[in-house]
C-alpha cells in the first residue's frame, strides 16, 4: 500500500514477474557454472578437495576480508569528504552485500541509494561516487598486480616485467584521467550557468559534481592507497583460502586469478549470491598455471562463502540495534509526532 492506497494487482503481477525473471537468470547462470565444473572435474578428485588440508588458514581468509571491508567503508569516508561513521560503513557494508547478492548486477544500483537513505545526499551525488569508487578498484587491482609483476626478480620474466610496466602506465593514465575530471567539475560554473534555464538538470549535473568535485590531489591520493590495500587483501583471502585446500601456487599467480575473478564478476549477468563465473575464472587460472582443478574451484567457492559470512556478520548488528530503535521511537510515539510536524 502507499499512503494508505492499495497498489493496482496489475503492477504488483508486473514487478514480481520482474524479480522472477531476473531470479531465474541468476539461478540459471549459476546452474550452468555447476555443470561446467562438474563436467571437467574427476570424481575423486572433487570429493577429496571437499575438506580443507590446513583449515587454519580459513582464519587469515575471513581476517584478511573484515580488514579489506573496512578499509572499503574508510575509503568511501574519504571520497564522500566526510568522517568515517557508522552511517558510512553500514552504506559501504549494505553495498558490498547487495552487490553480492542481487542479479544482474542491481547490487551496483544500490549505492546512491544508500547514500540518500543514510547521508542524505541526491542520487547523482551518489551515481558520481559509485564511478570514482569503481575507478578507484581498477587502479588499486591494477596497480597491485604491476608491482607484482615489476617485482619478479627470476630469469627470463622480462614479458612480465613489460607487461607490469604497461600496466603501470595505464594505471597512471586512469589516475590523470581522475584528476582531471575533479578539476574539471571544480571549474563548472560556465556550464552551470549554461544549464539554468533547465533547473532539473541543473540540479542532476550539481548533484553528479558534488560526488566528483571532491576528487583533490590529497584525498585522491589517500582513496587510491586505501584501494591498493583493499586489494593486497582482497589477494591474501584467496591465497590463504587456496593454501588451506593444499593449492601452495605463488602470490603472483593468486592475484593472476583474483583479476581475472574480478573481471568475471564485473559482467552484467552474475549467478546467485555471485557464485559462477568469478570461481570458474578463478579456477581456471590456476588450472591454466598448473595448479589442480578441483581444489581451485573449491578454494575459491569457499572464500565467496566466506565473504558473504563476513559481510553479513558486518552489516547485522546495525541492522538489529537501527531496527530496535526505530520500534521503540514507534511505540513511544516520536515517529508519529515527527510526521505530523
Amino acid at each position: 500500500m502507499l499512503n494508505g492506497q492499495k497498489v493496482p494487482a496489475s503492477l504488483e503481477d508486473k514487478s514480481w514477474g520482474r524479480r522472477e525473471w531476473l531470479l531465474g537468470v541468476a539461478a540459471g547462470v549459476s546452474l550452468l557454472s555447476l555443470f561446467i565444473a562438474v563436467s571437467i572435474s574427476e570424481v575423486g578428485k572433487l570429493k577429496g578437495a571437499l575438506w580443507p588440508a590446513a583449515p587454519a588458514f580459513l582464519l587469515w581468509t575471513a581476517l584478511a576480508l573484515i580488514l579489506s571491508y573496512i578499509l572499503r567503508a574508510w575509503r568511501l569516508a574519504v571520497v564522500m569528504d566526510a568522517r568515517l561513521s557508522l552511517g558510512i560503513a553500514q552504506v559501504a557494508f549494505l553495498h558490498n552485500l547487495l552487490n553480492a547478492l542481487l542479479p544482474i548486477k542491481l547490487g551496483e544500483l544500490s549505492l546512491p541509494l544508500l547514500i540518500r537513505r543514510y547521508q542524505g545526499d541526491g542520487l547523482a551525488k551518489g551515481l558520481g561516487v559509485l564511478i570514482v569508487i569503481r575507478a578507484l578498484d581498477v587502479l588499486g587491482l591494477l596497480g597491485w598486480a604491476s608491482i607484482l609483476l615489476l617485482a619478479q626478480g627470476h630469469p627470463g620474466t622480462n614479458f612480465a616485467r613489460w607487461l607490469g610496466f604497461a600496466g603501470l602506465m595505464v594505471t597512471v593514465g586512469v589516475l590523470t584521467i581522475l584528476i582531471g575530471v575533479g578539476h574539471y567539475f571544480r571549474q563548472r560554473p560556465a556550464v552551470d550557468a549554461t544549464l539554468a534555464r533547465w533547473p532539473k538538470i541543473q540540479q542532476i549535473w550539481r548533484d553528479l559534481g558534488a560526488g566528483l568535485a571532491g576528487l583533490s590531489s590529497a584525498r585522491l591520493g589517500r582513496a587510491v592507497l586505501l584501494s591498493l590495500l583493499i586489494w593486497i587483501l582482497i589477494t591474501a583471502a584467496f591465497h590463504t583460502a587456496a593454501l588451506a585446500f593444499g593449492v601452495a601456487a605463488p602470490f603472483m599467480t593468486t592475484t593472476l586469478a583474483t583479476a581475472s575473478a574480478t573481471l568475471a564478476f564485473m559482467l552484467p549477468i552474475n549467478g546467485l549470491a555471485s557464485l559462477g563465473p568469478p570461481q570458474l575464472a578463478w579456477a581456471g587460472v590456476l588450472a591454466a598455471l598448473g595448479e589442480g582443478w578441483e581444489s581451485s574451484l573449491v578454494a575459491a567457492t569457499v572464500t565467496q562463502l566466506i565473504a558473504l559470512i563476513v559481510m553479513g556478520f558486518l552489516v547485522a548488528p546495525y541492522q538489529l540495534i537501527s531496527a530496535r530503535t526505530t520500534a521503540q521511537l514507534s511505540q513511544s510515539g516520536l515517529i508519529q509526532d515527527r510526521n505530523r510536524g
